[in-house]
C-alpha cells in the first residue's frame, strides 16, 4: 500500500503533529512536488544486498529512479533479511 502526499501536505501534517517547520524557501511549484510513501519494503543499503532497511520508505513520485529514503532505523541482515524478502514476495503474489 502507498500514499502520495505533496511537500505542502507533509509540512501541514508535521505542523499538526506539533512540529514547527517552514517551507525552507521553496516556491509554490516545489511545494506541490509529490512524494510516494510506501507501507512496507526493502531499501538496500549495500551494493551487494547484504543489508537493507525494512519497513516504510518514501521517494519522489516523479523520480523513483533517484532512490528512496527509509522512514525508520530497522536495518536488517542475514536471516531477518532473507525472511523479509520471502514475505514481500508472498505479498506480491
Amino acid at each position: 500500500m502507498s500514499i502520495n502526499l505533496t511537500i505542502k501536505e507533509i509540512m501541514d501534517l508535521a505542523n499538526y503533529a506539533g512540529l514547527s517547520c517552514d517551507d525552507g524557501g521553496l516556491d509554490s511549484e516545489d511545494m506541490e512536488s509529490e512524494l510516494t510513501i510506501c507501507e512496507k519494503g526493502l531499501v538496500a543499503s549495500e551494493d551487494d544486498g547484504s543489508a537493507a532497511w525494512y519497513g516504510a520508505y518514501a521517494y519522489f513520485s516523479e523520480y523513483p529512479e533517484e532512490g528512496c529514503m527509509p522512514l525508520n532505523d530497522n536495518l536488517i541482515t542475514g536471516d531477518e533479511l532473507a525472511k523479509a524478502q520471502v514475505d514481500l514476495k508472498g505479498e506480491a503474489a
